[in-house]
């Protein structure tokens, strides 16, 4: 009887787990969320292609404390204002009157949630930017030559 019951609240949870990701909202909003942060990944390959050496160790603290994140938070800025971007969440360039409100309705869910998607990821990074580049944790001082 616990088995039937545990099995039964399994299923009721794959159940809703499945209807919400086969939502197109849903789909939009993942789409996005792997899409928007490419820069940073970007970075991320060519940061961790370079630390093969205590002295490439060194020159990305130098380059962090240097405020070098900001290209970095511009890029996403950039990236996010792209027709690719606009493409790739289900945004297309049609009159609001030709849409349904559901559609308006679910365009300004999608959008919303980008937004606030990049404002915590940008947020993210300058806070580690200003770590390195503020004091009293400044490692600048460290990485100078």
């Amino acid at each position: 009887k616990e088995v039937r019951k545990r099995r039964q609240q399994c299923c009721n949870t794959l159940q809703f787990v499945t209807n919400l990701l086969c939502r197109d909202a849903s789909c939009r909003l993942w789409a996005g969320m792997a899409w928007l942060p490419l820069p940073l990944e970007r970075w991320h390959g060519s940061v961790v292609g370079r630390l093969k050496s205590l002295r490439c160790v060194q020159a990305l603290h130098h380059e962090l404390c240097s405020r070098s994140m900001d290209s970095v938070i511009h890029s996403l800025f950039g990236h996010a204002f792209s027709p690719d971007f606009a493409k790739t969440i289900g945004l297309q360039a049609v009159r609001e009157t030709d849409k349904t409100q559901h559609q308006q309705s679910e365009d300004t869910l999608v959008m919303h949630c980008m937004w606030s998607f990049l404002l915590r990821l940008c947020g993210e990074l300058c806070i580690v930017s200003s770590s390195y580049s503020a004091p009293p944790h400044s490692f600048h001082l460290l990485t100078s030559p």
